[in-house]
């Protein structure tokens, strides 16, 4: 296990195959997880960071962040948490993932067809998307709740949304 520790500058830590915890504190900071279940803290700033391969929990923290559950085996778990800003979360295609945007104008995609996936946009405008192909041939079953605000919230066949507006 590695702990990486960023400081009040731009950061770029990748972690290595075991399971770390990576934190960039102050500045905009790119944080990589690599193998294992990790744990990546992105602080204050716009952050940058991906999971990479294994169930790890990000929290993108204040600013506007861009948050990537990398990939996994199908039985892995991802947690993503925006934090305050503008943030985007990107769940992994392989895993079933919970996703919170916090407050802010955020923008969640889910994981695809196959996946069992959580979005919640929080406070704020935001824009969640369960993942699937919207002809109603997806096979998962995805929970959207937009939250507070004026939500858009795309889902497939199966999904169950709450909150958004009417299209």
């Amino acid at each position: 296990m590695a702990i990486l520790t960023g400081d009040r500058f731009n950061n770029y830590l990748i972690g290595t195959d075991e399971n770390d915890l990576i934190s960039g504190y102050a500045g905009n900071d790119t944080l990589n997880g690599g193998l294992g279940d990790d744990t990546l803290n992105g602080g204050t700033g716009d952050d940058s960071l991906d999971g990479g391969f294994g169930s790890d929990y990000l929290d993108g923290g204040a600013g506007n962040d861009y948050l990537d559950g990398g990939s996994g085996p199908p039985m892995e778990k991802n947690t993503l948490i925006g934090g305050s800003g503008n943030d985007t979360l990107k769940a992994a295609s392989n895993n079933d993932n919970l996703l919170e945007g916090g407050t802010g104008n955020d923008v969640l995609y889910g994981g695809g067809l196959y996946r069992n996936d959580t979005l919640r946009g929080g406070a704020g405008d935001d824009l969640l998307n369960s993942g699937g192909r919207r002809e109603g041939f997806g096979y998962g079953s995805n929970i959207l709740d937009g939250g507070a605000g004026n939500d858009t919230l795309l889902g497939d066949y199966g999904d169950i949304l709450y909150g958004g507006k009417e299209l």
